[in-house]
């Protein structure tokens, strides 16, 4: 954030003559009012300053020139006002809010959050449950953004997959927008992350494609169960603004997969990561949380809605030691 203010003192010092006495010339100053606005951000201040101006006569003609001499002081601008920090959210942790097409979202609140946070979209597997996702979301993002997760159709009474990537959209943005008018104040403007496990993972080209500039960043976890093109992965995924992915594997058909994404992906524009759990079958459990943790951290690199995140990262790495 820059901002600059001038004020400008011009003063002219008529010289003495042998019988009179220049008048006292007149100077005049004016300043711009600064005006910001803000959303999420601290206002930017814009500042003008005219230059004044004198004159001066004299009472009677003279061969000597008048001299005049200009100083100009650069003061610094007082910083603009820190945007207030919010109350301490606080209420429920996890929430279920029933959708208008017969659907449901889990959702998890960052609790004691004092400033807006971004979200993740956690979209489970085929066989999987919404609320699952959302607490392993949670785990993996260190409680620190809201975590929203829809539920697909019935497969069984407890288990539930996704019948088509426009489920997935269209419940994910119903479910975005209720959340949004619960908690306005608390959650940040700006793209959403997607996360997709399995299936969840295997859809997500289509998901963003078909809502270009509402998830820029992905993770995909244990892909490759299911035929999958890499390059149709990469043309989906560039045409839905997406700029970064993980790929996070703890299976032999996945890391296959992965290896080719790793190479694939670039050539659409697209940065690629790998988190690799090892050979520990198809689970999205506790050591991906703990390894998924510094990659959200590289995934939402540049985006200062995450920057608290990588706090806690960076607590977590000293805590840790050498």
């Amino acid at each position: 954030m820059r901002s600059a203010g001038v004020l400008v003192v011009a003063l002219v010092a008529p010289l003495a003559l042998e019988a009179c006495k220049a008048p006292e010339p007149s100077a005049r100053a004016s300043t711009g009012a600064a005006r910001g606005s803000a959303k999420s951000t601290p206002p930017v201040p814009a500042a003008r300053s005219a230059a004044a101006s004198a004159s001066a006569s004299t009472a009677a003609p003279t061969s000597a020139p008048l001299a005049s001499t200009r100083t100009e002081l650069a003061i610094a601008p007082a910083p603009p006002p820190a945007a207030p920090a919010l109350a301490p959210l606080d209420g429920p942790e996890m929430l279920s809010f029933k959708l208008d097409d017969g659907g449901e979202a889990f959702v998890v609140v960052p609790l004691g959050a004092t400033s807006p946070r971004p979200v993740i979209l956690g979209v489970h597997g085929a066989g999987d449950r919404h609320d699952w996702s959302c607490v392993e979301w949670q785990a993996s993002a260190r409680r620190y953004p809201f975590v929203v997760c829809p539920r697909g159709v019935p497969t069984s009474k407890e288990f539930y997959a996704w019948g088509s990537p426009d489920l997935i959209v269209k419940r994910a943005e119903k479910a975005l927008a209720l959340v949004k008018d619960r908690y306005p104040a608390y959650v940040a403007d700006g793209p959403v992350l997607y996360g997709g496990w399995s299936q969840g993972a295997m859809l997500t080209a289509q998901v963003v494609s078909a809502r270009p500039g509402l998830f820029e960043r992905v993770i995909m976890i244990e892909i490759g169960h299911t035929p999958l093109d890499a390059n149709g992965v990469g043309f989906g995924l560039k045409t839905g603004a997406v700029t970064r992915a993980v790929v996070s594997c703890s299976s032999p058909p996945c890391r296959g997969k992965s290896r080719e994404l790793a190479k694939t992906l670039p050539r659409y524009g697209v940065a690629v990561e790998q988190n690799d759990v090892g050979d520990r079958g198809h689970w999205f459990d506790d050591p991906v949380f703990k390894t998924l943790g510094p990659k959200i951290g590289w995934v939402t690199e540049g985006d200062p809605r995450w920057d608290g995140l990588r706090d806690i990262l960076a607590r977590e790495d000293g805590d840790a030691g050498p």
